[in-house]
């Protein structure tokens, strides 16, 4: 049961979805959900049955709830507290009430996808007044690209940088201008620019090292 004001035998609780994330083995898990009459999510998941089947049963149990959807369901790859689930239709504001159910479960993301690929909603779990918040899951994973991106170039300069410092102080100097120019790029968040210096430094290096 999703929370102890639904009826006990609609719905699965907390320790049932973990039991059940565990069985699958990072596999998806078949899903239906929907609203109860007082507004709650309920969520139903299997292993096997199809998501049709899971959805009209969850229809035939609970009468008058809505916004029924089904699909698929599984914890994130890379983020174990992130659930996706794949719906056959949109389901406005289901995100929020999504992640309010699965308090508990360990899972503090919810990210819906519609099964023809489109984004539909994103929440998380935050620790405020404000309890749960949509977020626009597409910029999220731009900002991590970046973020990686930045990490790599960095990680790049620290390398040439070591190899500038086997340089004689006559060869040294006008690199490490260089060096921190690209410094300064990545400090203002300009990859492109940070990344085409880094390869600048590098051929002016390796130049260096031939001569």
């Amino acid at each position: 049961m999703t929370q102890n004001a639904d009826p006990p035998s609609i719905g699965m609780d907390r320790m049932e979805i973990r039991q059940l994330l565990r069985l699958a083995a990072g596999h998806p898990l078949r899903a239906a959900i929907a609203l109860s009459p007082d507004g709650k999510a309920i969520i139903v998941l299997d292993r096997h049955k199809q998501p049709r089947a899971l959805d009209r049963e969850l229809k035939e149990r609970l009468p008058g709830g809505r916004l029924h959807r089904f699909g698929t369901f599984s914890a994130d790859e890379d983020d174990r507290k992130m659930a996706r689930f794949v719906l056959n239709r949109a389901a406005p504001g289901m995100a929020r009430r999504l992640v309010k159910a699965l308090k508990g479960t360990g899972l503090r993301r919810v990210e819906i996808t519609l099964e023809d690929g489109t984004e539909d909603e994103a929440a998380e779990d935050v620790d405020t007044e404000q309890d749960v918040a949509l977020y626009d899951a597409a910029q999220r994973r731009a900002d991590a690209r970046e973020q990686a991106r930045h990490v790599e170039l960095s990680q790049e300069l620290r390398a040439l940088a070591a190899r500038i410092a086997d340089l004689d102080r006559t060869r040294r100097a006008e690199l490490v201008e260089a060096a921190e120019a690209v410094q300064a790029e990545l400090k203002r968040n300009r990859l492109d620019r940070a990344e085409g210096g880094i390869a600048n430094l590098r051929e002016a290096l390796d130049r260096c090292l031939k001569g």
